[in-house]
């Protein structure tokens, strides 16, 4: 089979989307990869083909939005002393971009899940920003540096499971916000760097 068919690609599509509907409704529990057939319009065996099990869907939903989150948080400089409004307006773009594309599926799985997803995209967010710390400061893995990533990682979620709750601010709202307080936060976090 080929993943890069476009009915491939059609029917996985169809399948995320009809899962991500049927979560909106029920616990993830209650699901069934008859439910999930019907909704995507599809057989079992088109299922079987895709997913082993309905917790494989849950969890490739899941990787790709941390996937993308993850590639948000690429840092772009190669030293700690290029980074000016620009730099930093561009990265706290890039992080509400990443969130607008999955706007829908992250509030979806915030509400249901019971915590896993939001530990995992915590956790994401600090592994990129120890990377990245360790890429521009000579300070490496310490605790005052990995303090400050915990501080950074949980405050930019916190962020963002907020803004999502407000359908009333735009993205172009959240991006000045976030800009705002992050040049603030950073001016502080340099100096544990």
């Amino acid at each position: 089979m080929n993943k890069n068919d476009l009915r491939y690609l059609k029917t996985e599509k169809n399948l995320k989307s009809a899962f991500l509907t049927l979560i909106e409704e029920k616990p993830c529990h209650d699901i069934t990869v008859k439910d999930i057939c019907k909704q995507a319009q599809c057989s079992r065996n088109t299922f079987y083909l895709h997913y082993e099990v309905k917790e494989d869907l849950y969890q490739t939903i899941m990787a790709d939005i941390l996937d993308n989150l993850a590639d948000a948080f690429e840092t772009r400089v190669s030293h700690i002393s290029q980074i000016d409004d620009n730099v930093s307006r561009t990265y706290t773009n890039s992080i509400i971009d990443s969130i607008s594309r999955n706007k829908k599926a992250i509030g979806i799985l915030a509400a249901r899940d019971k915590g896993l997803f939001l530990k995992q995209f915590t956790e994401t967010i600090f592994d990129k920003c120890m990377l990245g710390t360790q890429k521009l400061s000579k300070k490496g893995d310490s605790p005052a540096v990995r303090l400050n990533n915990a501080y950074l990682a949980s405050s930019i979620t916190g962020f963002i499971f907020e803004w999502l709750k407000h359908p009333d601010i735009s993205d172009t709202e959240a991006k000045e916000l976030l800009f705002t307080i992050h040049r603030q936060t950073m001016e502080t976090c340099y100096q544990a760097l």
